[in-house]
């Protein structure tokens, strides 16, 4: 997991428009999450922790309690990209999630 968040990360900080960063902290696929057979939070939470540590300082992560697959995930990123799409500030969009979830 750690070899995925460094590829993403090195991706992420490329890029050149407005980017933002949700992760689901119930797990990242259908066989990742609690009671399947991938579900390894020892090696989610590496993956998170990389990401934090090597993303750019103005790209904001949102961590959802929530599986990648949930409705609250999918509407927390619908949310995010509307907001974007709008000419929203990254850290703005993602200061309103957090706040007001």
């Amino acid at each position: 997991m750690v070899k995925a968040a460094q590829v993403m990360t090195e991706r992420l900080n490329q890029a050149l428009g407005p980017t933002i960063v949700t992760i689901p902290l119930r797990g990242f696929s259908e066989y990742n999450q609690e009671g399947r057979a991938l579900w390894e939070p020892e090696g989610n939470r590496a993956f998170i922790e990389t990401l934090q540590a090597g993303l750019r300082p103005e790209i904001p992560i949102i961590q959802v309690d929530a599986h990648i697959n949930d409705s609250l995930f999918a509407e927390i990123n619908a949310t995010c990209l509307s907001r974007i799409l709008q000419g929203q500030r990254p850290i703005d969009v993602a200061t309103h999630i957090n706040r007001d979830g």
